[in-house]
């Protein structure tokens, strides 16, 4: 396929648009069907495959699966993913907490009892989300973007066109990180710069990529940093609202910390 050889970046974009949109879609129309929600998250890796097939990238695509398994680089990166990221969350909902006067309720409310229950939860959102998204993300779309672009021009171009990626999820009224997009955007150009440089460190790793995109997911959750579903109700408001700046106060001030760092 000439289009696929000669553009393949966009071909590849266009490919995981339509593959995870149709799926979405799917949804919207009333096709409750699970499988369907899975398969849009892999719209990503779906189009990887394709463009192996209807492209002649051949080699540089298997690279890509074979970086999937590069799970050795510096142990420093994995002490920034592990504990890098749950300390900014820690500090961003100790300021947010602080300034609404409500940090001895957070402490309260921390059960450290359902923690083994993040175990399997850690592990498919790893493999669903983390490579679901980076397979392409960061495997294919990254390197080629930092063939024409500095790695913050390439990660802020790659996290615009990633985000809108999540634009159903809003349409559908579930959005994504239970935050209207406005502010998942304030938080997803900095962390994408941030996931750049790690995955530059680590020799293009996918596999660390995934790693942080799955134990990412998981602290979001663990360390109760999102508004509820009951304070803030998922609905198609989130794409034009601002929301509560007191129920987002954590997610906006840890946003506010990648950008630091970015």
């Amino acid at each position: 396929m000439k289009l696929a050889n000669d553009k393949p970046l966009l071909t590849f974009f266009v490919l995981a648009y339509l593959i995870s949109w149709i799926f979405f879609v799917g949804i919207g129309i009333g096709l409750r069907i699970e499988e369907l929600a899975i398969l849009g998250v892999l719209g990503l890796t779906l189009a990887v495959v394709l463009m192996k097939r209807i492209s002649n990238h051949q080699e540089e695509i298997s690279d890509i699966f074979k970086r999937a398994k590069m799970w050795k680089f510096d142990y420093r990166l994995y002490l920034v993913i592990i504990l890098g990221f749950v300390i900014l969350e820690l500090i961003a909902i100790t300021i947010s907490e602080v300034l609404n006067r409500q940090l001895g309720d957070y402490v309260k409310s921390v059960d450290l009892s359902e923690a083994p229950v993040l175990i399997p939860i850690f592990v498919i959102q790893i493999l669903l989300v983390g490579f679901g998204e980076e397979l392409g993300s960061r495997g294919f779309a990254l390197p080629r973007l930092q063939q024409k672009y500095n790695p913050v021009v390439a990660s802020v171009i790659l996290g615009f066109v990633h985000g809108f990626w999540h634009f159903p999820a809003y349409w559908l009224g579930g959005g994504t990180h239970n935050v209207p997009i406005i502010w998942f955007y304030f938080w997803l150009f900095p962390f994408t710069i941030v996931l750049t440089w790690i995955v530059n460190r680590a020799n293009g790793s996918v596999a660390a990529a995934a790693l942080v995109n799955g134990w990412f997911g998981v602290t979001l959750s663990a360390i109760l940093f999102l508004p509820s579903e009951d304070d803030m109700p998922l609905n198609t408001d989130l794409l034009t609202s601002v929301g509560n700046f007191s129920l987002l106060s954590a997610y906006i001030w840890m946003a506010v910390l990648f950008w630091i760092f970015a």
